[in-house]
């Protein structure tokens, strides 16, 4: 098994649209959300190629139910660390051209005890046989001290 670690997990909202005029209302054609962030992408791209990984990430609010239930769909199971704050949301804007716009969200201001609790789930794992991928981008609001905070 291969458990990803996500420490900045996001929903990517993609819309698309004719042509993005700045300044101005965008009527969009078409919306699709999905699981985002790195390590879910990671995870994403291990189920489409027939593994069987884990995510392990932060989870807030409805955006973060979102997140979960689009890891689920894909059959990607996960553990939680629930934060009191909704998961980022980034958006991705696609016009006719297929020039893309990217707007990202900050990640979720962290308290030291969910970066403890965090480690939990990562060091039960690293005590049994597998692969742990840590992939992300490290947050402004993450302190520093958490790629300490886990043993591999």
């Amino acid at each position: 098994m291969i458990v990803c670690v996500s420490a900045n997990p996001a929903v990517d909202k993609r819309v698309r649209l004719p042509k993005l005029a700045l300044g101005r209302v965008n009527r969009v054609s078409h919306v699709q959300a999905a699981a985002g962030g790195k390590s879910a992408h990671v995870a994403m791209a291990l189920r489409a190629l027939g593994s069987v990984p884990r995510w392990i990430g932060f989870a807030g609010g409805a955006t973060g139910q979102e997140l979960l239930a689009g890891l689920k769909d894909l059959d990607i199971s996960s553990v939680t660390v629930p934060m009191k704050n909704a998961t980022r949301v980034n958006l991705e804007i696609i016009d006719e051209d297929g020039n893309v716009t990217e707007i990202l969200e900050l990640g979720l201001p962290f308290q030291h005890k969910n970066v403890a609790h965090s480690s939990r789930p990562v060091n039960l794992f690293s005590a049994k046989q597998g692969t742990i991928c840590l992939l992300f981008f490290l947050a402004a609001c993450l302190p520093a001290s958490y790629r300490n905070s886990t043993r591999i």
